[in-house]
């Protein structure tokens, strides 16, 4: 299980090296290993999780009955080639490209959206790209390699979507649970001082959740205090709240749209991929708080980033994270109740 990586600058050094920046964009499991010198080159799969995969069973199997004729008729294998169409028609709005000098004056170990990028993401473009990525798969001849599931079971994609959704606002919720504490603990010091929450992190979190925040919830003000502003501590870039579904209804609506340019927005972003992008960058916070936490009882994980690149599910790298953000909230009100706080 390895890392999938695009390489969005390079430069040959006056001694012979090359600096080189590159960003992490999905998981992949070698099929073929075609040679290791001078340097390694493989054939390489790209996994998905689960629940990605399971989202789009339904429309597969949909896609399927349309179908006159077709050489497979495995819903799995086409659900997985359109998760992966998916994912890489939006990878451009995903990840913002990252050049030599913004490089060498630092660079957070998170990428941000890529608000110049948003014009370019159509829905209906990747909705054709998902559709051709199902109809190569089912109506070309199988490779000898490929093992379609006996019986794949068809998931319901608003039940996926609803439990995913369910653990994300888990997660966030804790996290600003965790955070008060935090504040509570160090009343002299600022959150960002406290805890480095990255400022790309604060764009995820969902602006329509599936059921109201709470009401001393906390990280929604301060999302919204970010919109339409910079971000970033050496070089700058716009900060993008991702959305939800958004619909223009009628011509007032485009109007406000339109008006609404500093706070950047796409018509539509998959709410799974935001859980999924959330599901890994939650840990580089945990990290952080982790090496602080070691000596009032919360011990760190061995590999934690090799534990979670092998993990299949979205739902269980969010229940980790969820997990872990409630035995460091209990160690910080078990400080606060020695403190009398």
């Amino acid at each position: 299980i390895g890392t999938l990586m695009q390489i969005t600058d390079a430069q040959l050094e006056d001694d012979g090296r090359l600096t080189v920046v590159v960003q992490a964009l999905e998981r992949f499991k070698v099929v073929e290993v075609e040679r290791e010198l001078p340097y390694s080159v493989a054939t390489v799969e790209i996994l998905p999780d689960e629940e990605l995969v399971d989202y789009h069973t339904q429309r597969a199997n949909d896609f399927l009955q349309t179908l006159d004729f077709r050489q497979s008729e495995d819903v799995s294998g086409a659900a997985l080639a359109a998760c992966v169409a998916e994912c890489l028609e939006y990878h451009g709005y995903e990840y913002r490209k990252v050049n030599i000098k913004e490089a060498q004056e630092g660079v957070s170990p998170l990428s941000n959206y890529d608000a110049e990028f948003l014009a370019s993401v159509e829905r209906e473009v990747v909705e054709d790209s998902i559709e051709f990525a199902m109809e190569r798969y089912l109506c070309e001849p199988p490779s000898a390699e490929s093992q379609p599931l006996p019986n794949p079971r068809i998931y319901d994609a608003n039940e996926v979507e609803k439990l995913v959704e369910e653990w994300e606002y888990k997660v966030w919720v804790e996290l600003d649970t965790m955070l008060g504490l935090l504040r509570r603990a160090n009343p002299n010091s600022n959150q960002k001082q406290s805890v480095p929450v990255p400022a790309q992190m604060m764009g995820l979190l969902p602006q329509e959740p599936y059921k109201p925040w709470p009401e001393e919830f906390m990280l929604d003000t301060i999302a919204w205090k970010l919109s339409g502003g910079l971000i970033g501590t050496s070089s700058k870039s716009p900060f993008v709240r991702v959305p939800s579904f958004r619909k223009v209804e009628n011509e007032d609506e485009a109007e406000k749209k339109e008006a609404d340019e500093d706070n950047v927005v796409v018509d539509y972003y998959p709410p799974l991929r935001r859980a999924h992008r959330l599901s890994y960058v939650i840990y580089i916070l945990l990290e952080s708080i982790v090496v602080t936490a070691t000596s009032i009882g919360a011990a760190p994980p061995d590999n934690l980033r090799q534990h979670l690149l092998e993990i299949t599910s979205l739902k269980k790298r969010l229940e980790e994270a969820y997990n872990r953000l409630r035995e460091i909230s209990g160690v910080l009100s078990h400080i606060l109740e020695e403190r009398g706080l």
